[in-house]
């Protein structure tokens, strides 16, 4: 599998070669817009199946979870961005040259998904902020539950009720995500400043929701800020 991405403030840009890796279910903050090259995809929202073949492009607003599952070898790419900038035609620009579409159909796909900006001040919002500042340490349910004025099993239910996944879910992906910033080599180190046990805890997860381990990730970073590559056989 190669794998390369190109990250900037605003948004990233992924390319997958030769991926066999299935995603399970997940969401992302950024909006996401796909391509696939070659072979094809199997992306789950909300328990519907959609095919997307050679070609074939999608979007996935924000905060929708879903899974994705390549049939056989994949081709594909994936261009994200912060919904801050869903009227940057700059930012759309660029997106359309990475995905190697026309600029007509990435804001037409935009308009198309109707996509809304969540509320900021809503109970599954602060849960996410929460998580987000406390990633490293022992996230407990009781203090979330307490802040709001809800019991656990309520705050539990909401989230996976609103989200399409579980709190816990959410937590080891926010935890992933930092863990990918890291520059750190020793992967206990890494493993225990970002709430994982060990880093068998950490390397299990990892595989699972990327489909490489850290140290294939690290190992591929290039110097250059913002791009690196992974190419594995």
């Amino acid at each position: 599998m190669v794998y390369q991405t190109i990250i900037k403030p605003e948004y990233e840009f992924l390319e997958v070669k030769n991926s066999l890796h299935n995603f399970p279910m997940h969401f992302h903050k950024r909006i996401c817009i796909g391509k696939v090259v070659s072979g094809e995809k199997c992306i789950e929202i909300n328990n519907h199946k959609n095919i997307i073949p050679k070609n074939g492009v999608y979007i996935i607003p924000p905060y929708i979870a879903h899974s994705c599952k390549t049939n056989g070898n994949s081709d594909y790419l994936i261009f994200s961005f912060d919904i801050s900038e869903i009227n940057n035609l700059e930012i759309l620009y660029e997106g359309a040259n990475y995905l190697r579409i026309d600029f007509d159909k990435i804001m037409r796909l935009v308009k198309d998904s109707q996509i809304n900006i969540p509320e900021k001040n809503n109970i599954i919002a602060y849960i996410i902020n929460y998580c987000e500042k406390n990633h490293n340490s022992n996230i407990k349910i009781n203090d979330i539950a307490n802040k709001l004025g809800y019991n656990k099993y309520y705050i539990l239910h909401l989230f996976k009720e609103k989200t399409g996944i579980s709190l816990h879910q959410y937590i080891i992906q926010l935890r992933i995500k930092q863990v990918k910033r890291e520059n750190n080599n020793n992967l206990l180190d890494i493993a225990l400043e970002n709430g994982f046990f060990d880093q068998s805890h950490l390397i299990r997860h990892f595989k699972r929701y990327e489909g490489i381990t850290p140290k294939e990730y690290f190992k591929s970073k290039t110097m250059e800020y913002g791009q690196y590559c992974i190419t594995m056989c």
